[in-house]
């Protein structure tokens, strides 16, 4: 129990079953939804045959809702399989969410305790605002720990007017091709569950009741409105799959641009800077060890800029 409970106060574990759970929700949410309609759908075929004479209609409830239990007993395996697949992807884009900022914290701690490191980011994947301006900063400020002097250094001109977080498209594209690749998949098992369901049920319908004009037409008219819900549910899983991106993209661009700006403060002049984290817990540390590597450059150029 201590072993699981220091586990739950790290911030990055945290972090990473945040991301694993707003996942999962999403899947959940349709199959819950659609789980609704199907059981609204089961009471009015109820109503229906009740209303058309058919005196079984208890033991009939009882054989729907038997096969339905039976065919979830099937579904189970694929479910918890899918879960798996979905831990594994989150695990890897939590880290991926990361690593830009890994790579700047390893960079300090390095350079804080004097070993000879280096600072390589990965253009294509990383923060591209982040971690080019990151590689100029780290350069330049190496140079001038050297020289013991931060002057006549001259930030280029695509990062002067940069005052906002901007949007990362290569970066957004990575993560949410990965992403998309398992919601698409979640949103086609969510929806072929729901039709294996519904078709049986009718085909059960179909077995068990005598046939007839009207429960024919009633049958084929179910179909329709279930194809309107089903598409309505996919729309649905849509809309909150790409929410889950741009949320995902505003968790580490905003921080992202803090640290940018607390670099560009820091070339100006201001040796006091500090990047200051409010709501982005995952990112504390690494924040924390960016904090203690401007402190200990401003000790090794001096209190004033020279």
């Amino acid at each position: 129990m201590r072993k699981i409970k220091k586990l739950l106060e790290n911030d990055l574990i945290l972090f990473r079953i945040g991301i694993l759970w707003r996942l999962i929700t999403i899947p959940i949410l349709s199959l819950v939804f659609n789980i609704i309609f199907l059981s609204i759908f089961l009471q009015f075929n109820l109503l229906f045959f009740e209303s058309q004479g058919y005196l079984q209609v208890e033991q009939l409830q009882g054989a729907f809702y038997d096969f339905i239990f039976s065919r979830l007993l099937i579904y189970v395996p694929y479910f918890i399989g899918f879960i798996a697949l979905l831990a594994f992807l989150g695990i890897y884009v939590s880290r991926l969410l990361l690593r830009p900022f890994k790579l700047i914290a390893e960079y300090c701690q390095g350079t804080i305790d004097g070993k000879r490191v280096s600072y390589d980011p990965e253009f294509f994947r990383d923060l591209k605002l982040l971690t080019s301006f990151s590689e100029w900063f780290f350069n330049s400020v190496e140079s001038a720990m050297k020289n013991k002097e931060l002057k006549g250094l001259i930030i280029p001109k695509k990062f002067q007017k940069i005052h906002r977080p901007i949007f990362e498209t290569s970066f957004f594209l990575h993560y949410s091709f990965l992403l998309s690749l398992g919601m698409i998949a979640a949103g086609i098992g969510v929806h072929m569950f729901a039709i294996d369901i519904h078709s049986h049920l009718i085909e059960l319908s179909q077995v068990t009741l005598k046939k007839s004009k009207v429960i024919g037409y009633f049958m084929g008219g179910q179909v329709d409105l279930f194809d309107s819900v089903t598409i309505f549910t996919l729309t649905l899983h849509l809309l909150l799959h790409i929410f889950l991106l741009i949320r995902l993209h505003g968790m580490v661009a905003t921080p992202a641009f803090a640290l940018f700006s607390t670099m560009r403060g820091f070339i100006k002049g201001n040796l006091n800077a500090k990047a200051h984290l409010v709501g982005h817990y995952y990112l504390r540390d690494y924040f924390r060890i960016f904090n203690q590597y401007l402190g200990h450059v401003k000790n090794s150029i001096g209190d004033e800029k020279k």
